[in-house]
Parts: structure tokens; C-alpha cells; sequence
């Protein structure tokens, strides 16, 4: 039996890369293309499809595959994330719960 390979790109939480997501409260790396993203304000717990929406790290997500997509950036491999514990939650929030971050991207 073949197995499909996993195609979505590796979250690395610390390390060297071509593209980082940093939390807006942390120091960004110089050595690769920085986009920042920030937790925002925190949603009622239910969350209807009209009022919740993407949160900041799932929309962060999007945008970098988006622009990666497009050749807006460097092709890329890894996204290294820096980010506090609460940051790091939040990513890995949208890995559980958006779709389509979940299809793009793996922990």
C-alpha cells in the first residue's frame, strides 16, 4: 500500500529560515522575511460563523502561504514562529480549528 506524502510545510519553533511569523511583541529576526501577527482581542467563547471568523495567527497563516503562492516572498520550506507560550497557543488553536491553516501547515 502507498502512503501520500505530507505536502504541508513544518512549523518550527525556534531556528534559522528563509520566513518567520513573529508575535508583535517579540524581536524579529534579520536574517529572512518577517511578518508579524498579534493575538487581538479574545472572542466570546461560542462563536458563531459571523461574528468569530479567522483569528490573527489563522489569517497570519493564509497570508504567508498566499504570498509564498504568488512569489510575493521567497519560496520556503519551514516557517519558524517566534512567539510568547500564548502566541504559540494561538497557532496552534488555528492548526486544530481552521481548515485551511490545518491543510497548509503541520506542527
Amino acid at each position: 500500500m502507498q502512503t501520500k506524502p505530507d505536502i504541508r510545510i513544518p512549523i518550527l519553533w525556534s531556528g534559522t529560515g528563509d520566513v518567520y511569523l513573529v508575535q508583535d511583541s517579540k524581536r524579529a529576526p534579520t536574517d529572512g522575511y518577517v511578518v508579524r501577527f498579534s493575538l487581538g482581542l479574545k472572542r466570546h467563547a461560542p462563536g458563531c460563523g459571523c461574528c468569530a471568523g479567522r483569528g490573527p495567527a489563522a489569517t497570519a497563516l493564509g497570508w504567508i502561504f498566499q504570498a509564498r503562492a504568488r512569489a510575493e516572498i521567497s519560496y520556503f520550506t519551514t516557517l519558524v514562529v517566534v512567539a510568547t507560550a500564548d502566541g504559540q497557543a494561538a497557532i496552534r488553536d488555528a492548526l486544530d480549528e481552521d481548515p485551511v491553516a490545518r491543510s497548509l501547515f503541520k506542527l
